[in-house]
Protein backbone atom coordinates (compact mmCIF):
# COMPACT_ATOMS: atom_id res chain seq x y z
CA UNK A 1 0.00 0.00 0.00
CA UNK A 2 2.50 2.55 -1.07
CA UNK A 3 0.15 5.28 -2.35
CA UNK A 4 -1.98 5.35 0.79
CA UNK A 5 1.07 5.30 3.04
CA UNK A 6 2.50 8.48 1.50
CA UNK A 7 -0.74 10.39 0.88
CA UNK A 8 -0.47 12.39 4.11
CA UNK A 9 2.95 13.81 3.30
CA UNK A 10 3.50 17.42 2.36
CA UNK A 11 5.26 16.63 -0.93
CA UNK A 12 4.95 18.83 -3.99
CA UNK A 13 3.51 15.99 -6.06
CA UNK A 14 0.76 15.48 -3.49
CA UNK A 15 0.01 18.97 -2.16
CA UNK A 16 1.31 21.71 -4.45
CA UNK A 17 0.12 20.22 -7.73
CA UNK A 18 -3.48 20.71 -6.58
CA UNK A 19 -2.93 24.49 -6.64
CA UNK A 20 -2.14 24.39 -10.37
CA UNK A 21 -4.11 21.53 -11.88
CA UNK A 22 -7.46 19.84 -11.29
CA UNK A 23 -6.48 16.85 -9.19
CA UNK A 24 -7.88 13.53 -8.11
CA UNK A 25 -6.77 10.31 -6.51
CA UNK A 26 -4.92 8.01 -8.85
CA UNK A 27 -6.04 4.51 -9.77
CA UNK A 28 -3.59 2.84 -7.38
CA UNK A 29 -4.65 5.04 -4.47
CA UNK A 30 -8.33 4.35 -5.16
CA UNK A 31 -7.66 0.61 -5.32
CA UNK A 32 -5.91 0.75 -1.94
CA UNK A 33 -8.87 2.62 -0.41
CA UNK A 34 -11.27 0.04 -1.87
CA UNK A 35 -9.18 -2.80 -0.40
CA UNK A 36 -9.08 -1.15 3.03
CA UNK A 37 -12.85 -0.55 2.95
CA UNK A 38 -13.40 -4.18 1.99
CA UNK A 39 -11.23 -5.32 4.90
CA UNK A 40 -13.20 -3.19 7.32
CA UNK A 41 -16.67 -4.08 6.05
CA UNK A 42 -16.28 -7.75 5.12
CA UNK A 43 -13.83 -8.91 7.76
CA UNK A 44 -12.64 -12.49 7.49
CA UNK A 45 -11.34 -14.02 10.70
CA UNK A 46 -8.47 -14.23 11.71
CA UNK A 47 -7.89 -10.54 10.92
CA UNK A 48 -4.34 -9.47 11.80
CA UNK A 49 -2.92 -6.04 10.99
CA UNK A 50 0.85 -5.43 10.94
CA UNK A 51 1.98 -1.81 11.19
CA UNK A 52 5.56 -0.56 11.28
CA UNK A 53 7.32 2.72 11.04
CA UNK A 54 8.96 5.38 13.10
CA UNK A 55 6.34 8.06 13.78
CA UNK A 56 3.69 6.83 16.19
CA UNK A 57 1.87 10.18 16.30
CA UNK A 58 1.03 9.97 12.60
CA UNK A 59 -0.17 6.36 12.78
CA UNK A 60 -1.95 6.48 16.15
CA UNK A 61 -5.46 7.11 14.73
CA UNK A 62 -5.07 4.19 12.32
CA UNK A 63 -3.77 1.89 15.06
CA UNK A 64 -6.70 2.78 17.32
CA UNK A 65 -9.19 2.15 14.51
CA UNK A 66 -7.73 -1.27 13.77
CA UNK A 67 -7.65 -2.16 17.47
CA UNK A 68 -11.45 -1.94 17.36
CA UNK A 69 -11.83 -4.11 14.24
CA UNK A 70 -8.91 -6.53 14.08
CA UNK A 71 -8.31 -9.67 16.08
CA UNK A 72 -4.69 -8.58 16.57
CA UNK A 73 -2.60 -5.54 15.74
CA UNK A 74 1.16 -6.05 15.63
CA UNK A 75 3.27 -2.90 15.97
CA UNK A 76 6.83 -3.31 14.81
CA UNK A 77 10.09 -1.48 15.21
CA UNK A 78 10.34 1.93 16.78
CA UNK A 79 6.60 2.42 16.42
CA UNK A 80 5.90 -0.39 18.85
CA UNK A 81 8.60 0.63 21.29
CA UNK A 82 7.14 4.16 21.58
CA UNK A 83 3.67 2.94 22.57
CA UNK A 84 2.87 4.61 25.92
CA UNK A 85 -0.87 4.02 26.21
CA UNK A 86 -2.81 1.15 27.71
CA UNK A 87 -2.02 -2.12 25.92
CA UNK A 88 -5.23 -3.97 25.05
CA UNK A 89 -5.26 -7.76 24.73
CA UNK A 90 -5.13 -7.63 20.93
CA UNK A 91 -2.11 -5.32 20.65
CA UNK A 92 1.26 -7.04 20.27
CA UNK A 93 4.35 -4.91 20.88
CA UNK A 94 8.00 -5.79 20.22
CA UNK A 95 9.95 -6.86 23.28
CA UNK A 96 13.11 -5.21 22.04
CA UNK A 97 14.17 -2.89 19.29
CA UNK A 98 17.50 -2.75 17.49
CA UNK A 99 17.89 0.72 15.95
CA UNK A 100 20.78 -0.43 13.78
CA UNK A 101 18.41 -2.92 12.12
CA UNK A 102 15.34 -0.65 12.30
CA UNK A 103 13.40 -3.66 13.48
CA UNK A 104 12.94 -5.98 16.43
CA UNK A 105 16.10 -7.10 18.17
CA UNK A 106 17.54 -10.53 18.86
CA UNK A 107 15.50 -11.37 21.96
CA UNK A 108 13.84 -14.78 21.52
CA UNK A 109 15.43 -15.18 18.09
CA UNK A 110 18.28 -17.56 18.78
Amino acid sequence: MKSFATSHRNHASIVKITEWLPSYAGFRFLKEIENLNHLLTDVKRLFVVVIGGAKLESKLPVVKKFLKDADFVLLGGKLGMEWKEYVPFNLVLPEDYAPENKDIGNKNHS
